[in-house]
């Protein structure tokens, strides 16, 4: 690996980076931030549109440095664990990086393999991610400029998106986050993603959301928008 940055964002798609760390980025104009977007952000047909996106996204939001791995974007192929992990090993060493979470926020496959590859990878590396059922143990409280920032940039730049998954994902004027161990995220990625329905164990931030895991496992692979 490279030298050590301060900052690093690792999302699945294009507009991950805005609504879960947007006004984490905002609020710390003076660090460095190295955003990197996993997929080709194709689902739709619109992978070099959304490329543009991402990249004027992240100028508004002030990251200096946008890295596209250019993973396949279609919902229901699995990103592979080791050629994320491949791609991982040429990246520089952060000393802090903000990513999905061990459930995809709202259960996006790609998500949950992102949030496994990442943890699995960067065993040394502290790893924060969005507090989504589940208890926050650290705050990123925005003031109201920046809280407003970031849903201009939402609807300036990813209107087209926003459309779509506003009615799915709140936008509140904090952003939550905790750390779960590498224990923790496996147990939970074989259990949302496997055809096996062994319980998950090793549960911790999420002990008390597992009587709903079972349900919240049944859509995974529907799409939600």
């Amino acid at each position: 690996m490279a030298n050590a940055i301060k900052n690093m964002v690792i999302t699945a798609h294009p507009d991950d980076e805005t609504l879960f760390f947007g006004g984490t980025i905002l609020s710390r104009p003076d660090e460095e931030w190295t955003v990197i977007c996993l997929t080709d952000g194709n689902a739709d047909g619109r992978g070099d549109e959304r490329m543009a996106e991402l990249e004027e996204a992240c100028e508004l939001l002030g990251v200096e440095s946008v890295i596209k791995a250019g993973f396949k974007d279609t919902y229901n192929e699995n990103l592979d664990q080791r050629l994320l992990k491949k791609f991982f090993s040429t990246l520089p060493v952060p000393d802090q990086i903000f990513t999905h979470g061990p459930l995809g926020e709202y259960g996006h496959p790609h998500h949950i393999q992102t949030s496994y590859a990442v943890h699995s990878f960067f065993t040394e590396v502290s790893i924060w991610h969005p507090a989504i059922n589940c208890f926050a143990s650290k705050r990123e409280v925005l003031t109201k400029e920046q809280y407003n920032r970031k849903l201009e940039i939402l609807a300036k730049v990813y209107d087209q998106e926003l459309i779509r998954f506003s009615r799915f994902i709140h936008f509140p004027s904090e952003e939550l986050y905790t750390q779960s161990s590498l224990a923790e995220v496996e147990s939970l990625a074989h259990y949302l993603l496997s055809k096996e329905v062994n319980e998950p164990k090793n549960l911790d931030n999420y002990l008390g959301f597992k009587d709903h895991l079972s349900l919240f496992r049944s859509s995974i692979y529907d799409r939600a928008f």
